[in-house]
């Protein structure tokens, strides 16, 4: 689309992330495409279509905790052809309170023009709504490890060595996807790639359920997955990770039931 359209997606993006935290939904669904999908946020499974989107929202807007957009930055991640992908990153405080207890937020919003040349979301993914700030008591960010993090917290992070033989704290949430580099593997974060002194099959293991094989060179986090198509598994930030055509029905099935398992 052009740089007009795509700048303006931008634009709208900020704004309905900032009145859905004010418990305001009207602009999202004004936006919602027919042919919507997410992964819901709250109980980790698919959500198909815009009616079952609308029969959900209403339970998370209702458990979230009013809160005030700051420190916001919303950038255009891709644009190609009829689509965009804007990504946002912001801090939320309580009643507008900036020395009050804050947390950091992430969201993903992918645009379509439509045949009628009108902006409609395809996708949307954004951090756990409910119970993000609850009860106003101070909240660790992300993507700092706190003096005082609890050992579940930390157990969130692989210990891993990069090829530089720096020990890299690494939080399962930051990572998209890993590749197989012979010996050693490239691990894709939403910010950098990681060259780790680790085999695939050890990274596996350490990394447990959250990351599921899709071939012997490709593992995938399952958290950011968005939909799986012929012969594709799309993730959050608009890569596609290839699926073997032989493997595409297996690979539906465990996707299926290990979202499935998690709610």
């Amino acid at each position: 689309m052009t740089s007009k359209n795509a700048s303006l997606m931008v634009e709208i993006t900020q704004d309905i992330i900032t009145k859905l935290w004010l418990g305001d939904i009207s602009d999202m669904l004004k936006y919602i495409d027919d042919d919507f999908i997410l992964i819901d946020p709250n109980h980790r499974r698919f959500l198909h279509g815009k009616n079952e989107l609308i029969d959900i929202l209403p339970q998370i807007v209702n458990n979230v905790v009013k809160c005030t957009i700051i420190d916001k930055e919303f950038i255009l991640a891709q644009n190609c052809g009829r689509a965009c992908t804007v990504l946002g990153c912001y801090s939320l405080s309580i009643d507008g309170d900036d020395a009050g207890p804050q947390m950091t937020q992430h969201c993903i919003f992918t645009w379509e023009l439509s045949p009628e040349n009108m902006p409609v979301i395809k996708h949307i993914g954004v951090t756990k709504l409910e119970s993000a700030v609850d009860n106003k008591e101070p909240v660790v960010t992300e993507h700092k490890i706190p003096t005082e993090a609890k050992p579940s917290a930390m157990s969130q992070r692989l210990v891993i060595s990069d090829l530089d033989e720096c020990t890299r704290f690494i939080s399962h949430n930051d990572i998209l996807y890993v590749t197989s580099d012979g010996r050693n593997t490239v691990i894709r974060c939403f910010n950098e790639d990681i060259n780790a002194r680790i085999s695939i099959s050890a990274f596996l293991k350490l990394a447990g359920s959250s990351f599921l094989a899709i071939h012997r060179c490709y593992a995938v986090n399952v958290d950011h997955i968005t939909h799986l198509k012929p012969y594709a598994v799309v993730l959050c930030d608009g890569s596609e990770i290839p699926v073997p055509v032989k493997r595409y029905g297996e690979i539906k099935q465990k996707l299926t039931a290990l979202l499935g398992a998690r709610e």
